[in-house]
């Protein structure tokens, strides 16, 4: 088991593991706001034949993920 850390490596151990991330996250955001580049989203599963074309009806979008479908 590794050694405890000093207060001071923990910061900066949090410090190391956090910045890329919070970098890529505003990186995404800047992208979306700035650029308008629109967000990613998954096909529903039931709207998806074999073959990879979208079966569902004509007009049906893909709903955004983490989004339930209410306005």
């Amino acid at each position: 088991m590794a050694p405890k850390l000093y207060p001071q490596a923990q910061r900066l151990r949090t410090i190391i593991v956090t910045l890329p991330i919070m970098g890529a996250t505003a990186y995404v955001l800047f992208e979306r706001l700035v650029h308008g580049k629109p967000q990613k989203t998954l096909p529903r599963r039931d709207d998806t034949c074999e073959s990879g074309q979208h079966a569902g009806a004509p007009g049906k979008e893909t709903e955004k993920i983490g989004t339930s479908g209410e306005s």
